[in-house]
């Protein structure tokens, strides 16, 4: 059974580390907070990143947290099975229109990680910035070069900063020791790829295989602003139509 306890207050100050996906009317996440020995509590998701959550109750059924407390959240989706289990802690409460918003960082994120398939994984974003899928007609290949070694990627998102990868578990594992390799990739609608350094991130065992995710370390060339410029090109685009594709009226 899992249930919250209280712990000392803390300084309420929130430093998001990443930004938090706000939800849309598409594929939507469902949370609870569980109770030891009762029913869970059913919560409304504003949103959600890698680094934590802001969310709220109603009025009638609002737990009260208190500032440095710590709980278990369970995230599910109508639209796919299962569920993802997150330790949690509350670092601010804000005041909402009509509910105090609780914003919470999760506190175990390997164990997060580990639960994680392809569906949800996209829902729990580790960038700074806004990361972008590619259009589902689109592939994103590229090429990672490490050593000795060269690798075949379909990239699965990318931003301004980075971009992640799931891999099997076998060509994760020729990575476990790589700490800054070479990337090229070749953005939709470009004649020529773009080769950038970039630096390892994060390795994370997920349900089938593992999530590889990078940040870009670009060497200045003549040609860095323009690449530059193509890649906020795509990712803006594409953000504009994932927007828009999650917010229309089902």
């Amino acid at each position: 059974m899992f249930f919250r306890k209280k712990k000392e207050k803390q300084n309420p100050t929130e430093q998001r580390r990443f930004y938090r996906r706000k939800q849309g009317k598409k594929h939507t996440l469902s949370v609870k907070l569980e109770v030891k020995d009762g029913a869970p509590v059913p919560g409304e998701l504003i949103d959600v990143s890698a680094g934590g959550v802001a969310m709220t109750f109603a009025d009638d059924i609002d737990p009260n947290l208190d500032t440095g407390e710590t709980l278990t959240l369970a995230f599910s989706a109508m639209v796919h099975g299962g569920r993802v289990m997150a330790h949690a802690k509350v670092l601010n409460i804000s005041r909402g229109e009509s509910a105090p918003i609780y914003h919470l960082e999760f506190t175990d994120a390997h164990e997060l990680f580990a639960q994680l398939d392809a569906f949800y994984l996209k829902f729990f974003n580790r960038r700074r910035l806004h990361r972008v899928r590619p259009a589902l007609d689109t592939r994103l290949a590229g090429d990672l070069h490490f050593g000795m070694g060269t690798m075949a990627i379909k990239i699965n998102d990318i931003s301004l900063d980075g971009f992640g990868v799931r891999l099997s578990a076998a060509n994760g594992s020729m990575l476990t020791d790589v700490k800054e390799l070479d990337v090229a990739f070749k953005l939709p609608g470009t004649p020529t790829p773009i080769r950038w350094k970039a630096r390892r991130m994060h390795i994370t065992t997920l349900v089938h295989g593992v999530g590889f995710g990078t940040h870009f370390i670009p060497e200045q060339t003549p040609e860095l602003s323009a690449q530059r410029q193509q890649l906020q090109n795509f990712t803006e685009t594409r953000l504009a139509d994932m927007l828009r594709w999650d917010q229309a009226e089902e």
